[in-house]
């Protein structure tokens, strides 16, 4: 994900509702920032592939989670912090571990 700075802000601005931090911290807990093979080969860092989707780039899997994200406006509260009573956007182990996780790594940031 070297260089996708510039492509997570301008997203974040242009759909307006998304924490550009939440974008990067859900690419780190999924992919380690895309360096997983997983990743890799699905051009996607943030854990979508499980429906089998393959990107043509990072650029267009970037575009796609804000996109989602900004369809499901249920997700706004992992925005900025941990809330148990909303589930988060993607979910690797329990609920409560990785909204810990991302979390962590949003306020890192």
């Amino acid at each position: 994900m070297a260089g996708m700075g510039k492509v997570i802000v301008a997203n974040a601005e242009r759909v307006g509702v998304v924490n550009p931090k939440l974008c990067v911290a859900v690419a780190e807990a999924e992919s380690s920032l895309g360096i997983s093979p997983r990743a890799r080969q699905y051009k996607d860092p943030y854990g979508m592939t499980g429906a089998n989707i393959v990107f043509p780039s990072f650029e267009a899997a970037t575009i796609f989670w804000f996109d989602n994200m900004k369809k499901h406006t249920s997700w706004a509260p992992w925005q900025t912090g941990y809330d148990i009573q909303h589930e988060p956007p993607y979910c690797a182990t329990t609920i409560e571990e990785y909204a810990k996780n991302v979390t962590i790594i949003v306020n890192r940031i």
